[in-house]
């Protein structure tokens, strides 16, 4: 805010860098988070004793028009 306030270039070039700036460090930072998530799913599961993703469970099949109708798939 202060950049953009103090910039009397039309352009705002000295907002951009600033603006530009603060995207990097924030990008910097949700790597970093990313990261201590990752490490921090993948302790939990050593811990709980499973696998890190969840076995795929069996799909069911869609209800058909004439049971949605009559009320049988529900």
């Amino acid at each position: 805010m202060e950049a953009w306030l103090n910039d009397a270039d039309p352009g705002l070039s000295a907002t951009m860098i600033a603006v530009d700036k603060g995207l990097r460090r924030g990008e910097r930072w949700l790597g970093c988070a990313d990261k201590a998530a990752g490490l921090a799913e993948r302790i939990a599961c050593r811990v709980a004793g499973r696998r890190k993703t969840p076995p795929k469970a069996t799909p069911v099949p869609p209800a058909t028009p004439g049971e949605a109708a009559a009320g049988e798939g529900i």
